[in-house]
């Protein structure tokens, strides 16, 4: 379980240097650096929560025995439009199943050696440009090694520059149709208790992430992050909420 370590003064860092970024709409589109989606393809449960998902069994009219995960499948809680499968979710390869948890929606296995996906995942063929992944050590202050691809990441700040990705692959479901490529990367970590990872487009090519927030309009802008939570076998990670991850980095 993933516990939060952010102290108030990181909180307000990050809101205070966000106030300061300009707003205007760069060259992907975007007034913000949207999230990517990023899983593993170890074995993985989906930890949502409640007020973005929720889950449905048979009999329900949203179910679908395709994308059913232990005996559930997961729907994506939308105010302005209607309710759907959370397909997005279901490019993880060895999904197993869903776990409520009011602290991330995100993907939590076991794994210090691991390959993860970062996907493209879109609602129109784009290019994904100026893509950076971010890893976060559990606790914080901890000084971890880590490598991609057999090349150390440096840090803090831990992150890793990935160039972008052209996304025109049509995902094709029962509500529509969505456009995924995606690039993979061997990860290994070790000398904390755990790590976060996630990725975000760098619209604005500043190299620090300005979050776009929660949002229920569905667009290539405003897209939910999907963090990854790896722990050890050993160890449990403890709970961290997203919003205090994304206090944590810029």
């Amino acid at each position: 379980m993933c516990k939060s370590y952010v102290m108030f003064l990181l909180l307000f860092t990050f809101i205070f240097t966000s106030l300061l970024l300009p707003l205007d709409v760069s060259a992907c589109g975007c007034s913000c650096d949207p999230c990517l989606l990023v899983y593993p393809t170890h074995p993985t449960t989906y930890h949502y929560n409640p007020s973005k998902y929720y889950t449905v069994t048979a009999g329900h009219p949203l179910y679908d025995p395709v994308y059913d995960r232990g005996g559930e499948v997961l729907i994506r809680d939308r105010t302005w439009y209607p309710d759907r499968i959370a397909y997005e979710i279901y490019q993880a390869p060895n999904l197993t199943g869903f776990h409520a948890a009011s602290y991330y929606s995100g993907f939590y296995f076991t794994g210090i050696s691991f390959d993860i996906v970062i996907d493209g995942w879109s609602i129109y063929p784009t290019t994904r440009s100026e893509i950076k992944l971010i890893f976060i050590p559990i606790p914080q202050d901890c000084s971890p090694t880590i490598t991609i691809d057999g090349e150390q990441v440096t840090g803090p700040p831990y992150r890793v520059f990935l160039g972008d990705l052209v996304v025109s692959t049509p995902v094709v479901t029962p509500t529509g149709t969505y456009y995924s490529d995606t690039m993979t990367k061997s990860i290994e970590w070790s000398g904390c208790i755990g790590m976060y990872m996630f990725a975000y487009e760098d619209c604005d090519h500043d190299h620090q992430w300005l979050s776009c927030g929660d949002c229920e309009e569905e667009t290539n802008c405003c897209l939910h992050c999907h963090q990854l939570c790896a722990h050890g076998a050993v160890v449990p990670v403890e709970q961290q909420t997203w919003g205090a991850i994304k206090s944590l980095y810029k």
